[in-house]
This record gives structure tokens, sequence and C-alpha cells, in this order.
């Protein structure tokens, strides 16, 4: 599995999960990515039957009333009061999944996000399923044995 890494990146923090994560763990770098992996499976099942799954893509699902309320406000950051319409949303998550695309990105591969809430969160997470890459979302708090359980 590789992992793309939006923030932090880079060789410290490679270093830094080298020096904190614990032995179960088996981490992995390449030029543009990191993996870390635990050699324990945790699967839980429900006791609730199974949901019914839209057709649809999650980006499709997601941004499916764009056409719809292109001019109102989709996404407000709390602490600026910054906010972007759902035209502006889908066209700049679609953005960011053609740069994940022209920066080699491939469907199937995964791209961990470490970021806080934030205006962008979404943009990033709908951008990356677009362009066909899977997300998985961990806490920026998180500590390097949390993310191998991850």
């Amino acid at each position: 599995m590789r992992v793309h890494l939006i923030k932090p990146t880079g060789s410290l923090l490679r270093e830094f999960l080298v020096r904190n994560t614990p032995s179960s763990c088996h981490i992995r770098t390449s030029v543009r990515s990191i993996s870390v992996s635990s050699r324990r499976h945790r699967v839980v099942k429900s006791k609730y039957a199974d949901v019914e799954i839209s057709d649809k893509s999650y980006f499709e699902f997601v941004w499916s009333g764009v056409h719809e309320f292109g001019d109102r406000t989709a996404l407000v950051d709390g602490l600026t009061g910054r906010s972007l319409t759902y035209a502006e949303s889908r066209a700049r998550a679609l953005s960011m999944g053609s740069e994940l695309r022209r920066r080699g990105a491939e469907k199937g591969d995964v791209m961990a996000i470490f970021l806080p809430n934030c205006v962008e969160y979404p943009l990033i997470f709908s951008g990356a399923n677009a362009a066909g890459v899977a997300n998985t979302t961990l806490n920026p708090i998180y500590t390097p044995p949390e993310v191998c359980i991850v």
C-alpha cells in the first residue's frame, strides 16, 4: 500500500516515525510515500444489517447538487469567516484531483491526510476521490504508535 502524505512530509516525518514506531510495525519509504503497516489485523463487525450504498462515486454523490446550489455557501471557516460556494468548492476539489494525477498518483493509491478541521479538508478528500485515490484520515495529534494502528 502506498500512502501519500499531505502534511507533514519529508525525511523529518520518516525519522520521527522510525524513532517512535513500535517494533510491531514496519515502515517503508520511497521518494513520494511512506507506508506504515501493522502485523495485526483488527476486524470489527456490526450487529446491524448491511446498509445499501449508492452506485454513485463519493465525488458524484457529494457534489450532485452543485448545479442547483452553485452560488450558495457550501463551506465556512469558523475562525476566519472565509467561505466558498458549492461551485468554487467543487472546482477546487477537481483541481486537487487533477494535481494529484499530474504528480503521479494512480487509481488505488492511498493518501493519508494529516489536517485539522479546515475548509480545505473536504476539498482535498473529495479531490483525491475524484482522482481515484483512496483516503485515510489521520488526526494531526496522533502519535506514531497510533498511526501504526490506523
